[in-house]
């Protein structure tokens, strides 16, 4: 296998430098600048969202709860109350059909209950059933556990810093949609 140094001119070739090794010891290529792909804000926090996501599914698995996604549903339902499934995937960010499909598997093991929505009667109002709160309260606090741990790794100061950053990055990304043509030419 053929690689580059990213820091050498890209017409250089480097050959069988990485074969053998582990991925993150292995000299990266410059993807599109010649800032490292592991130097990049936007891999570091798609990175860092990937390995909280499979922790919580751990810690999950090893209560005996439900999958992250069904968690995720339950731990929103739990903080703000009634919403609908579309409701529900906006706010995670999530694809709508993989929101529909948790919440019908959660409907027949009887952790929701769904009412017709008074504003619009397409949708359903999904709330806590008994037994979907009483799942989320004894997964609460292991989860809770494990998300102070993470946040004390930070400072007060440090957090609202990197709330500040990522709530700046988060407007960026609605600009971007707003114009996301022009990245696709």
């Amino acid at each position: 296998m053929s690689t580059f140094y990213w820091t050498c001119p890209v017409n250089v070739r480097i050959s069988h430098l990485n074969e053998g090794l582990p991925m993150e010891q292995k000299r990266p290529k410059p993807f599109d600048t010649n800032e490292p792909l592991q130097e990049s804000v936007t891999f570091k926090i798609s990175r860092l969202s990937q390995r909280h996501a499979s922790q919580a599914s751990r810690v999950l698995r090893e209560l005996s709860g439900p999958p992250l996604s069904e968690w995720r549903v339950l731990m929103l339902l739990a903080t703000y109350g009634p919403g609908t499934a579309a409701e529900i995937a906006r706010y995670l960010q999530s694809d709508d059909s993989l929101i529909s499909r948790t919440v019908k598997t959660m409907l027949s093991k009887g952790l929701l209950q769904s009412t017709p929505d008074p504003k619009d009667r397409r949708a359903s109002k999904l709330t806590l059933s008994q037994e979907g709160s009483v799942l989320y309260e004894r997964m609460r606090p292991s989860m809770h556990r494990r998300r102070v741990a993470v946040h004390d790794a930070l400072s007060e100061e440090e957090r609202n810093t990197l709330n500040a950053l990522l709530a700046k990055l988060d407007k960026r990304m609605d600009e971007i949609d707003e114009d996301l043509q022009r990245f696709i030419e």
